[in-house]
């Protein structure tokens, strides 16, 4: 089996001087010869991490979105300028416009950035819609929208697919990425909106693999209250998941208390 590195591109947080930070999300995948770009952050901040660590953008097979917030898909540009050959994969309602409603506040739009949008539009030849789990490499694959079983995991905030907060965004473009090892599988996560849960059981479905060696990403649980926070450490737990790394929007005060490791911009971790 091929050695698995994982390196967080950006995040809230960095390991080291010299890395950019902010509010986005972007991890860089290594399986031998695969290379795969998990989302792209809020801008072009993963590109430019990734010269400073020495990594190659210009080799990615695989632009992979989790879904389409704007903090995930901010640095789609920067990606298929690097890569053009790269192939797509996303949900079709990863397109659809979003926004964020919070008390006191206007409407906040979460959708891709317009650049995004634009720099999407010459390569409908190289998306592939994941409207079903996928394959992109041996033992590596895509989920597709995530069956969900437990109604406790909600999309986790106040999003919306209207400005005036009239319909409730169920985020049903929601997916992770699996990969399969001698120790079991290893998860990648962007925002986990589906719910964690019901992405472990989903992933265990589709791939017949019941051992999960880790599970590496964003849970959403900055601002869960104390009933999700115990569920969803049950089910963890229930899962036999021999590790978690967490980062973005867990919440690192939430992930340590949970006995979770963190993850900043320019970390890796490798099986």
């Amino acid at each position: 089996m091929d050695k698995v590195r994982i390196t967080l591109l950006v995040d809230n947080q960095a390991a080291m001087p010299g890395l950019q930070t902010e509010h986005g999300l972007s991890f860089w995948i290594q399986r031998d010869a695969d290379t795969v770009l998990f989302d792209t952050g809020a801008s072009g901040a993963w590109a430019a991490n990734a010269q400073t660590l020495g990594l190659p953008t210009d080799t990615i097979q695989h632009l992979v979105l989790s879904h389409g917030h704007r903090d995930h898909t901010g640095g789609i540009p920067e990606a298929l300028q690097a890569s053009p050959e790269a192939r797509i994969y996303m949900h079709p309602k990863t397109l659809m416009p979003r926004y964020s409603l919070h008390p006191g506040m206007g409407p906040r739009p979460l959708g891709l950035p317009s650049a995004s949008w634009k720099a999407l539009t010459p390569y409908s030849d190289a998306l592939r819609w994941s409207t079903a789990p996928m394959r992109l490499a041996r033992d590596m694959g895509i989920t597709g929208p995530i069956l969900r079983r437990h109604p406790q995991e909600s999309s986790s905030g106040p999003f919306f697919l209207d400005p005036e907060g009239r319909q409730t965004d169920p985020l049903e473009d929601d997916q992770a990425l699996w990969i399969q090892t001698p120790e079991g599988l290893v998860i990648v996560l962007g925002c986990a909106h589906a719910g964690v849960a019901n992405t472990l059981d989903h992933i265990r479905e589709i791939t017949g693999e019941s051992r999960i060696r880790a599970v590496i990403g964003g849970i959403h649980l900055a601002k869960a209250d104390q009933e999700r926070l115990e569920f969803t450490a049950e089910r963890i737990r229930e899962a036999g998941v021999q590790e978690v790394q967490a980062c973005h929007c867990t919440g690192e005060s939430v992930a340590l208390s949970m006995g979770y490791g963190w993850m900043r911009a320019g970390g890796s971790w490798e099986t």
